[in-house]
């Protein structure tokens, strides 16, 4: 009897500090941390993706990791816990470049605060700052790159736009087939030009051979 309460009395700490988090609890406290990140728009365009999770350790200290949908309320002593939201955000001011898509991961500690800001890179600044974006508009980017010799064929060309948030530049990409001056040979060139968006310069134009597919 006399070493059950040793025991109770070892546990009780952990028992009375363990901390236990209801899933609207964590729910709350990521929304109200990405929301304080970005605002009253851009928190608007981000959908939970349900898949978060948490660790979590037991009256040993292993360490467990747990889905947090699965129970109402988290398990053991909590240790951390990682959302994800899908952000799908229309910018009004941007012709060139309005779609704004991309993943956020969020990190709470045990006490459901922030570890650190989540990496945000995918938003231009330009969408902070809430200004035009100056970039090229699809139409453009053609006619620019016509004027820089982008051979025209019967088909419209490929067009896309990608942002690399490691230099924080905007490439518009334009790719199309058009047949090579001996028709005889029934070959094609595959045209591709690239334009930087921003400062409206050509960074490559390529031309590579293409056979043609074969006729049955």
């Amino acid at each position: 009897m006399k070493k059950l309460c040793v025991i109770l009395l070892l546990l009780q700490p952990t028992l009375i500090f363990a901390q236990q988090y209801t899933r609207q609890e964590v729910r709350e406290a990521a929304d109200s941390i990405l929301h304080n990140y970005l605002g009253d728009a851009l928190f608007d365009a981000c959908k939970y993706t349900k898949k978060g999770y948490y660790t979590y350790t037991d009256a040993t200290t292993e360490i467990h990791y747990a889905m947090l949908g699965k129970s109402r309320v988290t398990k053991g002593t909590l240790v951390n816990v990682f959302m994800s939201y899908k952000m799908d955000y229309d910018y009004p001011r941007c012709a060139g470049y309005s779609k704004i898509k991309g993943t956020i991961n969020l990190e709470l500690n045990n006490n459901l605060q922030s570890t650190g800001k989540p990496n945000l890179n995918f938003i231009p600044d330009f969408v902070f700052s809430g200004e035009d974006c100056r970039l090229l508009t699809k139409e453009q980017a053609l006619n620019l790159a016509i004027e820089k010799g982008f051979k025209e064929s019967k088909k419209a060309p490929k067009m896309n736009i990608t942002y690399d948030q490691h230099i924080k530049q905007f490439m518009w990409t334009l790719t199309n087939r058009v047949h090579k001056d001996s028709t005889l040979q029934k070959k094609y060139v595959v045209q591709t030009m690239v334009i930087n968006a921003g400062t409206k310069k050509v960074v490559t134009h390529t031309k590579a051979p293409k056979e043609s597919k074969p006729q049955h």
